[in-house]
């Protein structure tokens, strides 16, 4: 080995089957090959994307490839550690507030981190790496880390909502000629995206290969377009910022406005839902709509917008309460100079003069000075999902409520709305009563508004607040005769015929009556009941079970039961030992009925 050129010993050093760790226990062989570990540029640059392959390939490390590695384990510690501090502190509350991970000076291994805001902020990647890292548990196997998982999602919610308010202040602090609206597009499609970190690159690609077809289409067709010259700088400046103007004149900008249209409606087939209500909830996001080419107004006229600035030509958007409309003037430099409407429900037609065909006692005319910026793009895409998530009772934890808190200017009409969802759907309200408090009104009664919208949120925090801090009695258990099933036990309702898995049992005393054992079922569909001993059967073949709240109490499933976590190991500690025999009895009990029968 050590006669093999460096080149040589880097290729193997650089093969799929070596680890980080291998890597490094190689390095401290002797001076010349830590040397070779140390200080090879492309060796970790190699290894960083073995080991997390689905991350951005643009992505620039802050110093080297070897020391973003290091950052990175790092990350992954840091969100381990916080998860079994979570299991551990969490296990007996019903619902956690945002304020309950702000601290986190109880949680071992953070090195002088002592809240989320420190965490996200002592790295340029660090809410990148978390995510990442909290997604591949996430898609660990369904029956495997169910605790790592329930605590994860919950992290990946609190630390998202912190990352993407200062996104959103970033975003909004950018000069106005970066404040592109497919930016504001994205910022929506990020904030409900489970299973990607950033779609930002994607969407982007997307944007530029449609942008790559009309280009080619327009010059099959009008060889001479000045379009043809311009340089590839050019392109890319137009791709990244707002333009001030038409870059061609009427007759060439209308030529290009043409083959947008062929692209998007005749090649690639967009349809448009005008109707939020009849389309999947991610299909109003900007980068499911362009794989599946159906999506609402609103994102499509974003879509048109940012293909049409990439070649050159500036389009408004025009909103109102239920549909979007796109305009085009000939100059946007002349006072009065002619405008288009571009209809986008009749394939991308002019309509010079006449009435909105969705609002018919609206002229045209008044589309003055009104076209949408970033934050009315993203208030109003936000408020879609909102609409949507209110009518079918779906609350996802990247929920639209705290989505439209975050973008939408200071309004008591939007804030009591929200007040009112967050309370009738039992949502912490933490976000919302800190933004109440930084409004400062000058009407005196609008304060006073506030200030009643504020007390109400203030007296249900604090209900809330004493609701989960009225937890269930989690000392030790221990079994007795009188108790015939164990946690983890996969079991069946006989009055409802419903799967469940047990999560608990305590005695339950009636007075000049023996003791009768309760239990505590997680049933299959999401509820939590409460079960007498005889209303129970084993089932030997059991289904897995689909509950919210499963990895608060189990790590795995193990098909003929769930494993307990460590906190539920230790509040009935015999339990799982008991499991085994306890379904082998009853199999042999059932067989033996059978033979007699």
């Amino acid at each position: 080995m050590e006669n093999l050129p460096n080149e040589i010993v880097e290729v193997i050093l650089k093969s799929p089957a070596l680890t980080m760790k291998d890597i490094v226990t190689f390095g401290s062989t002797c001076c010349k090959y830590r040397d070779l570990v140390n200080l090879t540029y492309g060796l970790w640059k190699t290894k960083y994307y073995q080991c997390w392959a689905s991350t951005d390939s643009s992505l620039t490390p802050l110093e080297n490839w070897r020391t973003e590695c290091v950052l990175r384990k790092k990350f992954e510690r840091n969100v381990r550690s916080i998860l079994s501090w979570m299991q551990k502190k969490f296990y007996c509350i019903n619902n956690i507030n945002t304020s309950d991970l702000d601290n986190l000076s109880e949680v071992n291994d953070l090195e002088g981190i002592s809240n989320l805001c420190h965490l996200l902020n002592s790295h340029k990647y660090s809410y990148l790496y978390m995510k990442e890292y909290i997604l591949g548990i996430t898609a660990l196997p369904i029956t495997k880390s169910l605790t790592d998982k329930y605590y994860g999602k919950i992290l990946l919610k609190f630390i998202s909502k912190k990352y993407y308010s200062q996104a959103w202040t970033d975003l909004l602090n950018l000069e106005s000629r970066l404040q592109t609206l497919e930016k504001g597009a994205i910022f929506v499609n990020n904030w409900f995206e489970e299973n990607k970190v950033d779609v930002s690159m994607s969407v982007r690609k997307q944007l530029n290969c449609i942008a790559d077809l009309v280009k080619k289409h327009l010059l099959q067709h009008y060889k001479e377009h000045p379009l043809k010259g311009v340089p590839d700088e050019k392109f890319l400046l137009w791709e990244t910022e707002n333009i001030p103007d038409n870059m061609f004149s009427p007759d060439e900008s209308i030529a290009i406005i043409q083959s947008i249209n062929h692209i998007l409606f005749e090649h690639l087939n967009y349809y448009i839902h005008y109707n939020v209500d009849h389309i999947e909830r991610m299909k109003c996001c900007i980068e499911q709509a362009m794989t599946d080419k159906l999506t609402t107004s609103l994102i499509f006229a974003v879509i048109y917008e940012s293909v049409a600035r990439r070649v050159g030509v500036k389009i408004e958007i025009f909103q109102f309460s239920n549909h979007s409309l796109l305009s085009w003037k000939e100059s946007y430099r002349v006072e009065n100079a002619p405008s288009h409407y571009i209809s986008m429900s009749n394939r991308g037609k002019f309509m010079r003069s006449g009435q909105c065909p969705f609002s018919p006692h609206f002229p045209l005319s008044n589309l003055v000075s009104s076209s949408s910026k970033i934050a009315e793009i993203a208030h109003t895409a936000a408020c879609n999902m909102w609409v949507k998530e209110v009518k079918e009772n779906n609350f996802p934890l990247m929920n639209a409520l705290d989505l439209v808190l975050i973008v939408s200017p200071p309004s008591f009409h939007i804030y009591q709305e929200l007040g009112w969802s967050y309370m009738q759907h039992s949502i912490d309200v933490d976000l919302l009563v800190s933004k109440l408090l930084e409004i400062k009104s000058e009407v005196a009664e609008e304060r006073q508004r506030f200030q009643h919208l504020l007390a109400s949120l203030v007296i249900y925090q604090t209900r809330r607040l004493h609701e989960r801090k009225c937890p269930r009695d989690i000392s030790p258990k221990f079994r007795t005769e009188d108790v015939a099933f164990a946690v983890g036990m996969i079991i069946r309702d006989k009055r409802s015929g419903c799967p469940g898995v047990i999560c608990g049992w305590c005695p339950f005393h009636v007075e000049n009556s023996p003791p009768q054992i309760k239990y505590f079922v997680l049933v299959d569909g999401g509820d939590t009941v409460y079960l007498a001993q005889e209303d129970l059967q084993i089932l030997h073949s059991p289904p897995l079970i689909s509950h919210p709240g499963m990895g608060r109490y189990f790590e795995e499933y193990l098909f003929s039961y769930y494993k307990p976590n460590r906190e539920l190991q230790a509040e009935y500690p015999q339990d799982l030992n008991a499991l085994p025999s306890l379904l082998k009895n009853d199999r042999e009990s059932k067989l033996n009925a059978a033979v007699f029968v």
